[in-house]
């Protein structure tokens, strides 16, 4: 429910925000002045047609979006948010104990041994925010945790659920 009503919210004031910036644009029908304060409604449906096909794609974009937030295994320090939409994922505050060989894996589980069964999905840079895009055709709807791993030593630093 909360994700619900957290989804909604978002759609809501993306909604708002775009269906607002579509009002006032630079030389639209009424920007004009007193003499065109009211204009007809073909002269509108040019200027609100591309917000509302662009308002359309961000809605669907945003109900895909998952989130998750990032926890340490055992004794290993981990800490960060990952947002996933689409086949964009988004790593946010970033933190992890040093490891010489640190990798994202997408996996259903928080085990080495659901990494494995997982997809490798990039390098971790220690503390630093990251974009990773997912290869075309690929899709992070089907798994549960981004798990981050240390191939080298074959341990799992931590884990993020996603919801």
């Amino acid at each position: 429910m909360n994700r619900l009503s957290s989804s909604l919210t978002t759609v809501a004031v993306l909604a708002l925000g775009l269906s607002l910036a579509g009002c006032s644009a630079p030389g639209d029908a009424m920007s004009a002045g007193p003499a065109s304060a009211t204009p007809s409604l073909p002269a509108m449906m040019p200027e609100t047609a591309a917000p509302m096909a662009s308002s359309k794609a961000t809605m669907d974009a945003v109900a895909h979006s998952r989130h998750g937030i990032f926890a340490g295994s055992g004794d290993k320090t981990l800490a960060g948010e990952v947002t996933i939409e689409g086949t964009t994922i988004e790593i946010t505050g970033f933190h992890s104990d040093e490891a010489p060989d640190l990798h994202f894996y997408l996996a259903n589980g928080t085990d080495d041994d659901a990494a494995l069964a997982g997809m490798e999905i990039g390098s971790v840079s220690s503390d630093a925010n990251q974009m990773i895009t997912l290869p075309a055709g690929t899709s992070a709807e089907m798994y549960t945790t981004l798990i981050v791993r240390c191939d080298k030593a074959k341990v799992v630093f931590g884990s993020a659920p996603l919801a």
